[in-house]
């Protein structure tokens, strides 16, 4: 099963690695691009979080759609599930998770270093780490309850690129990428952090509920 998940994964996990990498070396290469400015107290403005809470989100939460996706979908489920896999999905959710959380670990650490930004590191990873987490759980929750692929895209990443647009005058400091705008308040932030952790915790509490209970297969026996 690894090895399948990877063939399905292949593309975006790539494209992945390929940011994390471009994102390094020109983070050392042209660390003027990424200058922490303060907009106020505790608060930066970096093209960094575009990377950090925008493209690896995106990125590392498509490749588990795409991971798990075709396990779930109706018309394979019954097939996949017939397989002797030893892995679980979550199983192979958390291994995934588990080293796209261990990149952006790593990339966190790299931008901490090279930039001048007046804030703790593990501030740093407070902040920076919450959409990834949000987008990698909610991955697998859509994926559990949609089951198709093409419609866990359209609303993960319909609402992701609505946010990025327009989150900063319509979602305000509810908006997913309040680091990126960086036009809120420092107890604005930490509210918004806090909320979007404890929504992650919630999508995998309740995916393990789906999964435990073999819902899938009893609604395909349904069919």
């Amino acid at each position: 099963m690894i090895r399948l998940d990877f063939k399905l994964m292949r593309l975006t996990l790539f494209l992945y690695l390929f940011f994390v990498v471009l994102f390094s070396l020109l983070l050392f290469a042209f660390p003027d691009l990424f200058a922490a400015n303060e907009r106020s107290n505790g608060v930066y403005d970096s093209t960094a979080f575009y990377f950090l809470d925008f493209l690896f989100s995106f990125l590392s939460s498509a490749s588990v759609i795409l991971q798990l996706g075709g396990t779930f979908e109706p018309k394979t489920y019954d097939f996949i599930g017939s397989l002797p896999v030893k892995s679980t999905p979550l199983t192979r959710w958390l291994r995934s998770a588990g080293f796209f959380a261990v990149v952006q670990l790593i990339c966190a650490a790299l931008t901490y270093s090279v930039l001048d930004i007046g804030i703790s590191f593990a501030r740093m990873c407070y902040i920076s780490f919450a959409n990834t987490i949000l987008f990698l759980s909610l991955a697998l929750l859509i994926t559990l309850l949609a089951r198709q692929i093409f419609y866990v895209f359209c609303i993960l990443y319909g609402y992701m690129f609505i946010d990025m647009i327009v989150g900063d005058n319509f979602f305000r400091d509810k908006s997913l990428f309040v680091n990126i705008f960086a036009t809120f308040s420092c107890e604005s932030v930490d509210v918004n952090r806090f909320a979007v952790y404890c929504i992650s915790m919630f999508s995998i509490i309740v995916s393990i509920l789906i999964i435990k209970s073999d819902i899938h297969r009893k609604m395909n026996l349904l069919r």
